[in-house]
Parts: C-alpha cells; sequence; structure tokens
C-alpha cells in the first residue's frame, strides 16, 4: 500500500516536470512594437501643377528674357524748326518754304544749299525740318508766290560779299539778285574789285525765288547738335 502510493508520487512528479518543460518552450517572445509611417497623400493634378520645376542653370539661359539694345544715335538725328514772321508787321508768314544750306567754309562764307533739307510753314508761320545731320546751317526761305522748289538743285552758295561789277545771285541763278528795300550794305575793295559785304536786310534770287535775310552781317543760321533740337525765327524784311 505504501509502495503503491510512492510510486503515484513519484509519477505525479514526473508529469508536473514534463508539463512545465512543455509550457515553458511555449512561451511567446515579446513583442516588437515598429514605427509605423503614415500613408503618403495621392498627389493631385492640382498639386503637381502648382509644385515648381527645378530649373537648371541651361534652362534658366534659355527662358531668360532677351534685353534690346538702346537704338545707336544716326548722324541724321538733328532738328530744326521755328517759325517765319514778318519784320515789320510780325505776323505769321504761311504757305512759305524754309531750306537749309550747309556751311562747309565758315571762313569763306559758303555753305551747300540742300533741297532735300525743306519744309512748309504753317498757318502759324511754324516750321520744322527734321532727320538731318547734326551741324551748322544757314536758313533759306522762299514765299509761296516766288518759289519754285522743282527748279532747285544742290549747289555751293557763296552768302558773303558779293562783287558789284557783275550780276550776281548766291545760288547760281543767271539774273542779279533782288535788294529787298532797307538792305543794308558796305563797299569795300577785295582782290582789286569791289565788293558789297551785307548788313542787315533780304538778298532774293530773282531766278530761283529764294531769300537769304542778313542779321547783324549774317544770314540767319542755326547750329544743331545729334539728338537735339535747334529753334530760330526768320524776320522777313519787307514783311
Amino acid at each position: 500500500m505504501n509502495l503503491r502510493r510512492l510510486q503515484c508520487l513519484i509519477m505525479g512528479l514526473v508529469l508536473v516536470a514534463l508539463f512545465g518543460v512543455a509550457c515553458g518552450g511555449q512561451r511567446a517572445a515579446p513583442a516588437q512594437i515598429s514605427p509605423t509611417t503614415a500613408p503618403s497623400p495621392a498627389l493631385s493634378a492640382s498639386t503637381l501643377t502648382s509644385v515648381p520645376p527645378t530649373l537648371t542653370a541651361t534652362a534658366v539661359a534659355r527662358t531668360a528674357i532677351p534685353t534690346t539694345p538702346p537704338p545707336t544715335p544716326t548722324r541724321a538725328s538733328a532738328t530744326v524748326k521755328g517759325r517765319l514772321v514778318g519784320k515789320e508787321t510780325q505776323n505769321p508768314i504761311p504757305d512759305a518754304i524754309v531750306v537749309l544750306c550747309a556751311i562747309i567754309q565758315s571762313e569763306d562764307k559758303k555753305c551747300q544749299f540742300r533741297p532735300d533739307m525743306i519744309a512748309s510753314t504753317g498757318q502759324d508761320g511754324s516750321f520744322v525740318v527734321t532727320s538731318i545731320p547734326a551741324g551748322n546751317y544757314v536758313v533759306v526761305y522762299a514765299l509761296g508766290k516766288d518759289a519754285d522748289p522743282k527748279s532747285w538743285k544742290e549747289t555751293t552758295v557763296n552768302y558773303g560779299p558779293f562783287a558789284l561789277d557783275a550780276p550776281f545771285d548766291p545760288f547760281g541763278g543767271n539774273q542779279s539778285s533782288r535788294l529787298v528795300d532797307g538792305f543794308q550794305f558796305t563797299t569795300t575793295r577785295r582782290d582789286d574789285k569791289l565788293v558789297a559785304v551785307p548788313g542787315e536786310g533780304a538778298l532774293v534770287s530773282i531766278a530761283l525765288g529764294l531769300t537769304l535775310e542778313y542779321v547783324g552781317g549774317d544770314p540767319v543760321s542755326a547750329q544743331v547738335a545729334s539728338g537735339r533740337t535747334a529753334e530760330v525765327e526768320i524776320r522777313a524784311s519787307g514783311q
């Protein structure tokens, strides 16, 4: 009886030991917490278009806005403007023609008559000659009733002292010039010839209808720089 109980006790201890080993082998490993990653938001069409593209140096160079250099001033960029009025009345003289004569030898009183540098006067007597080279110009005019622009040609004009012993026309006409009433001049000898030195007043080419208006011994003139505008007032003698 005691032996049987001892055998049962020993068997019970063995079973307990075996059960403990089995339970220890099935012990669960500790849980490992892994970091969670937030889901990426879906990209819509508007999101894509709002993202600025990455520009490389080449792309920037290709998309740069081209710059236009400033225009280079040309020689024919000056302007001469003014008014033609009567010397006595101060009234504007409309429908007249103003022409420039480019001074080429100031000491010898010579200029190059340029019929392409021309303008007409308005009702207020104003005129504008544009797109001309910078320089010094004698300003010549012709009244409407005397003017014949078709007969004008480029020529060298001598506006200084002129001989009294021969018909004289500074513009190359074949008739003597007309001295407007009140024209003043002095006489002197040059190269053994009697010459007239203009003082005040107007000298008119009868053949061409062109008038040189003198003030203080020199014709009315204008000096203009490139890109600039010169203003002049012509006071016509006899008007």
